[in-house]
């Protein structure tokens, strides 16, 4: 309902009706056709028009068929894009709290397949509809015709119904197993991509291997088992059904029936048991594939009502940029714990404003708290006098740029890597390249900005890679550079030629800079935060 609205529904319930009636009505026709060419004479012209008019039905009902099947697809392929991109959308406009208690890899491991699981399941969903209307449509008929007949296929759904429940108890656990063994490969590929170097320079191959062996192992099992579970209920039904039209030839005789005089009707009954053969076997193992998707769509649920549990709705503030930004009493804990007591600072427009203190202070807690990533549990903003919420604003994070100590490089073009856009702004593209020294950098790749870097930006030196992450946060012309341990992982003339990029930036852009060595920043004022409290130590 949400997805595709209660209009498509009403639509996708009707097409499988038309397909029931479609399926079942080219069988219906054969037994008057049949029976006009037994009772009566025709010449050869009159038998053709009659016959190319059957061939001419035949051939409507196909392409109708088609085109409504066709429907049910491209709505259940419809289903897969808006549950991806919605779940995507508000997984991102969550809370930051979300992805510390759900890891990222869960949440997009759950945005791709879980909701392309969800459009199988509507598929198999569709599929037992369909069946069931065409299977309910056969046997009224039959009753009708019939009533030996449909006794026999009562009996008949009653004593595969007996086999087959257990049968779809089992096939539901194996897809709770397979939405976890997903999941499990997911993170898996995630670890072992991030790990890569530290595989190859250790020699950690063997047992990533082996642990990926029996991942893969798990998981071939899982399928091989629900499908072998499939097979087994086919061939239960199938055994039913054989048995069961057997016996009603037999009761079909032993009422003594004229089998010459009904041979047209028995002709279309074994047609319409033909067809119905193959819809029960389709209706049984749609439910059961429904059945081993089921838990995956679940999950899919699950998740989007975790989402709810952190909503963050951004609104337009009036304070803006540019503007002296002050935090005032900022207090934090995790649970029990005391991370912030009653801090404060002031960064004015332009400034260079440094943080120091040991590692495991807070500093990065604070840079959350500043940044509108996480809310303080007491204190409050103000910009120019103004008061205000980074955790609300929408306009606050356009003015933000943010260089993290870890570059995250992306298997794509140079260009890509710094705007994130598949069509950046040529002049922010410029101006962040000249700011950063990148150009001679660029000079010497292949194909300058279009180079493709690899995941992870192997072949670029750990001064390139800041660079490059300074330039991603330039490109946005923000107001306020927040700066995080940058440094620390640089050799000392990397670390300076990085820093001195920064300053060049110095009177225009507020920076906020932390570190535990400041030996190549010139502050204008120092912070110093220990055990909680921030204090100023120098201006």
């Amino acid at each position: 309902k949400e997805i595709i609205g209660i209009k498509s529904i009403f639509k996708v319930v009707l097409s499988s009706l038309l397909l029931s009636i479609l399926e079942l009505g080219g069988l219906v026709l054969i037994l008057p056709f049949i029976q006009l060419m037994t009772k009566y004479n025709y010449d050869k012209y009159q038998l053709i028009i009659f016959s190319f008019g059957l061939i001419l039905i035949f051939a409507i009902r196909g392409f109708a068929i088609n085109r409504l099947i066709r429907y049910q697809l491209f709505t259940s392929s419809k289903i897969h894009s808006i549950a991806s991109s919605n779940f995507l959308v508000e997984a991102l406009s969550s809370r930051y709290q979300l992805f510390l208690k759900h890891s990222a890899t869960k949440i997009s491991a759950i945005s791709y397949t879980n909701s392309f699981q969800a459009s199988l399941t509507f598929q198999y969903l569709m599929q037992s509809i369909n069946e069931g209307l065409l299977l309910i449509i056969v046997f009224f008929g039959i009753l009708v015709t019939s009533p030996v007949i449909f006794l026999g296929l009562v009996f008949f759904m009653l004593i595969t119904l007996s086999i087959v429940a257990p049968i779809s108890q089992k096939v539901a656990s194996l897809g709770r197993r397979k939405n976890q063994l997903d999941l499990g490969r997911h993170r898996f590929s995630y670890a072992m991509a991030s790990a890569i170097r530290d595989i190859k320079i250790m020699g950690l191959e063997l047992p990533f291997s082996r642990r990926n062996k029996e991942l893969v192992h798990n998981y071939a099992g899982n399928v091989a088992e629900h499908l072998s579970t499939i097979a087994l209920q086919r061939t239960v039904v199938e055994t039913s059904l054989a048995c069961v039209t057997v016996l009603a030839f037999i009761l079909f005789t032993w009422t003594g029936e004229d089998i010459n005089q009904s041979a047209p009707t028995l002709i279309t009954l074994a047609l319409i048991a033909v067809r119905a053969a193959p819809a029960i076997q389709r209706f049984a193992s749609a439910y059961s594939n429904f059945q081993y998707s089921l838990p995956m769509v679940e999950a899919l649920i699950d998740m989007r009502k975790e989402l709810t549990k952190f909503p963050q709705k951004r609104i337009p503030q009036e304070p803006d940029f540019p503007g002296t930004y002050r935090a005032l009493g900022l207090c934090f804990s995790y649970g029990s714990k005391q991370v912030l007591k009653d801090c404060s600072l002031s960064i004015k427009q332009g400034e260079v404003v440094s943080i120091i203190g040991p590692s495991g202070s807070g500093k990065s807690t604070l840079l959350d708290l500043l940044s509108g990533l996480q809310i303080p549990e007491a204190g409050r903003f103000v910009l120019d006098d103004n008061d205000f919420s980074p955790f609300i604003s929408s306009t606050f994070p356009l003015r933000v740029g943010y260089v993290p100590q870890s570059i995250a490089i992306l298997d794509d073009t140079v260009a890509f890597n710094i705007a994130l856009d598949k069509n950046p702004d040529i002049a922010r593209l410029t101006e962040a390249l000249k700011a950063t020294t990148l150009r001679a950098v660029l000079d010497e790749m292949p194909d300058g900005l279009n180079t493709k870097l690899g995941e992870g930006g192997f072949g670029l030196s750990g001064g390139q890679r800041q660079r490059l992450g300074i330039a991603r946060a330039l490109y946005r012309r923000p107001s306020l550079l927040i700066l995080d341990e940058i440094t620390s992982s640089l050799d000392e003339a990397t670390a300076e030629a990085v820093v001195n990029s920064i300053l060049l930036k110095r009177g225009e852009v507020s920076i906020l800079y932390v570190s535990h060595d400041m030996r190549f920043l010139k502050a204008d004022k120092t912070y110093r935060l220990e055990k909680g409290s921030l204090n100023l130590v120098t201006t």
